[in-house]
């Protein structure tokens, strides 16, 4: 049976054989004075933080991909070795960085319009592949007309 007593710092829990008394710590935490800093220091610091840190969509592929893991869904090594390829691909292509260093926005506007490029390309691409498949698929339909219209010829001939 657990006896609180009235004293709210000790609990007794009484046990056949055996009596245990438990008692709450004193802590008492030191102060520690901050150093006092501007906002213009904090913003500055905050900006340095940031180019650190991976852009969101980053952040939730590498989160999804820690989920999956911690799930088994995708072994520890595997992940592991995902993560560091799209690291690896993403320095490569030059789009390793989040921040915003000097030099960087100069090539920012070219790589904006070789991207939009890329994608109007890739969708010319698709427009394409799609009006060939729809071109075979409408010719394959044609041939099987011809084919079952032939048999119902020959059916009536004989």
């Amino acid at each position: 049976m657990a006896d609180t007593s009235t004293e709210p710092k000790k609990v007794t829990l009484d046990l056949p054989l055996v009596s245990i008394q438990l008692h709450r710590p004193e802590m008492r935490m030191p102060h520690v004075p901050l150093p006092h800093i501007s906002k213009q220091e904090m913003g500055h610091a905050v900006d340095i933080a940031k180019s650190f840190l991976p852009q969101p969509e980053r952040v939730a592929y590498y989160g999804a991909l820690g989920a999956l893991t911690v799930f088994g869904v995708v072994e520890w090594p595997v992940a592991a070795a995902i993560s560091v390829g799209t690291v690896i691909a993403q320095r490569a292509r030059g789009n390793g960085h989040n921040g915003d260093a000097p030099g960087k926005h100069a090539a920012k506007e070219p790589v904006r319009k070789q991207e939009t490029a890329t994608k109007a390309a890739t969708k010319a691409a698709a427009a394409a592949a799609a009006k060939r498949k729809a071109t075979t698929v409408r010719n394959t339909m044609q041939r099987q007309k011809d084919a079952v219209e032939r048999a119902r010829r020959a059916s009536r001939t004989n």
